[in-house]
């Protein structure tokens, strides 16, 4: 940081502490949002969030194929680094929902790509007659649409 005067570091650290206290009233919200989660669009009535939740958790005979606990705790070193840019972004004057917007779209694609690489490689695999019946070998995706359900919102607490 270059030399600053008392008035530019007095402007700079009222900035900085404006911007912190609009971040303490914040918060990034990431998965199944309330935009997306109650509509039944299942052929069953089910609504997104409930088919999110049989996978996110198991049920029945169905085992537990986490998107989120899972994705949060293998990718935890990337999602703090990226936390850690976004601090520091704001303490470099940038914008605070577009940093925390920022974060959510990092997240989510970490939450998508689960889908893709099997739960980074963690899920059990879907039985023949699953596989037969929906024609294809890739498991938790069938049409896409809890995969296209995860989304992130910047939100006032």
């Amino acid at each position: 940081m270059r030399q600053l005067t008392p008035e530019q570091m007095t402007s700079y650290v009222e900035s900085l502490a404006a911007s912190y206290k609009d971040l303490a009233k914040k918060e990034v919200a990431v998965g199944i949002t309330s935009d997306n989660a109650t509509t039944a669009i299942y052929g069953s009535g089910k609504t997104v969030l409930e088919i999110g939740s049989i996978h996110e958790f198991g049920a029945g005979n169905l085992p537990r194929r986490s998107f989120i606990k899972n994705s949060n705790e293998l990718k935890s070193s990337e999602i703090k680094e990226k936390i850690e840019q976004v601090l520091l972004n704001i303490s470099e004057g940038s914008d605070v929902d577009g940093e925390l917007s920022f974060l959510g779209i990092f997240v989510q694609n970490i939450y998508k790509d689960a889908f893709i690489s099997k739960g980074f490689g963690t899920w059990p695999d879907i039985s023949q007659l699953t596989k037969d019946n929906k024609r294809s070998s890739q498991v938790l995706i069938d049409t896409g649409t809890l995969r296209r359900s995860i989304n992130h919102e910047v939100r006032n607490k």
